[in-house]
């Protein structure tokens, strides 16, 4: 196989924390690394661009404190999406 493997996405937003989007988003994110991880194992370059509806790091907002409640900035998704990282 030769090429990129481009994906393009929008995930969940989750607003409101603790409640079914917040769930779901959660869920999403752990399913969705998942898919990365295998898609990874093609040996071709693999491209996921998109919205991830994730801040992933404080620098990222210009007030933090506005963000604190918000399901972007929480620290579960941040997690998650340094986990997606480290996969490659």
């Amino acid at each position: 196989m030769n090429g990129i493997l481009v994906g393009c996405l929008y995930a969940p937003n989750g607003n409101p924390e603790l409640g079914q989007k917040w769930d779901y988003k959660l869920a999403w994110l752990k399913r969705f690394t998942v898919y990365a991880k295998q898609l990874l194992a093609l040996n071709v370059p693999v491209i996921l661009a998109g919205d991830y509806n994730i801040t992933p790091a404080e620098r990222d907002v210009y007030n933090r404190d506005r963000w604190q409640d918000d399901a972007l900035f929480l620290p579960q998704v941040r997690k998650s999406y340094a986990s997606l990282l480290k996969q490659g």
